[in-house]
């Protein structure tokens, strides 16, 4: 038996400060026990985590719920934190976002990727693909926040990873070349309607929506220029080898088999095994990828300093 109960309080009332009486099973099993949970509270301490406030049991059925005065910063600090989680926990948003970079540093010519651009192109080009999927994604978060747009979330979890896909397919060969910022922007579209569902489940307020809003966004934005600043580096210092070459169609694989992998799940509900092994191997990838950023530009500063010094003796 499942039932949901909607209590108001009464005017002038404060929902955040109750007593509660609970005699169902308890009167009758001196045993059993009912915990009492806060889901959620953005605006209270325990943000978008469960906190388990109190249990009553036979004998004591009575319990008194305090979770203090709400806070407009812990609100928006929590739905900055609550961005920052899903975005790093939001594989497929992230793979898109790199699959759309890794051939940023370069040139298309005859099908194929080949010329390494200077770098201030390339700055400009990551730059411009960073924003544009920013402008996508906050424009349909607005939308779907504040002015109700709405879709089913497994069509729009399928177009996500038909995204990665795609994204992933041009890092090898390119499909759009020049127009990277372009794709960026229209699939940002899709990937905000998936941010507002989280939003959504958290069945704030009109009046709190647009705190929680921006806090969620900030999160989303600071986990993408992390990536942008440790990535770019090894992006720009790379791109002239070629065993670039092999490290941009090995990560575009990686990318390719686990839009495969989410599209076959979100589709047909099948390869669950599948796709956690590939999610384990995208942290595994990941962390690999700021480990050789780190000792990449270390190694370029260190040289640098070297060839300083011996030339000024």
């Amino acid at each position: 038996m499942h039932a949901v109960a909607v209590l108001t309080p009464p005017s002038g009332a404060s929902p955040r400060n109750l007593v509660a009486e609970w005699h169902a099973v308890v009167d009758e099993l001196p045993s059993h026990f009912a915990l009492f949970v806060i889901r959620r509270d953005i605006a209270g301490v325990s943000g978008a985590e469960p906190q388990i406030v109190g249990a009553v049991r036979s004998g004591g059925a009575r319990i008194v719920i305090d979770v203090g005065d709400a806070s407009k910063w812990r609100e928006f600090r929590n739905t900055v934190k609550l961005g920052i989680d899903h975005i790093i926990g939001g594989y497929d948003h992230l793979m898109f976002l790199l699959a759309l970079l890794l051939p940023a540093p370069l040139a298309a010519r005859a099908g194929r990727w080949a010329t390494v651009c200077d770098w201030r192109s390339s700055v400009r080009r990551i730059v411009s693909v960073v924003t544009a999927f920013t402008i996508g994604h906050s424009l349909t978060l607005i939308g779907a926040t504040i002015g109700g747009w709405s879709l089913p979330v497994q069509p729009v979890e399928i177009a996500i990873s038909v995204s990665v896909l795609i994204s992933a397919a041009h890092a090898v060969r390119p499909i759009f070349p020049g127009y990277e910022a372009v794709v960026a922007g229209i699939f940002g579209l899709i990937h905000g309607l998936a941010f507002a569902t989280l939003i959504a489940g958290l069945d704030l307020g009109g009046t709190a929506a647009p705190l929680a809003l921006l806090g969620f966004s900030l999160g989303i934005e600071l986990v993408q220029l992390a990536i942008v600043l440790i990535g770019m580096p090894t992006l720009l210092l790379l791109a002239p080898y070629p065993s670039y070459r092999q490290i941009r169609i090995g990560l575009a694989v990686v990318g390719m088999a686990a839009a495969v992998a989410w599209l076959l799940e979100r589709a047909f509900g099948i390869g669950s095994v599948f796709v956690a092994l590939l999610e384990n191997t995208i942290i595994a990838v990941a962390i690999a990828v700021v480990i050789m950023s780190f000792l990449i530009v270390a190694n370029q500063l260190f040289w640098r300093q070297f060839s300083r010094l011996g030339s000024a003796t």
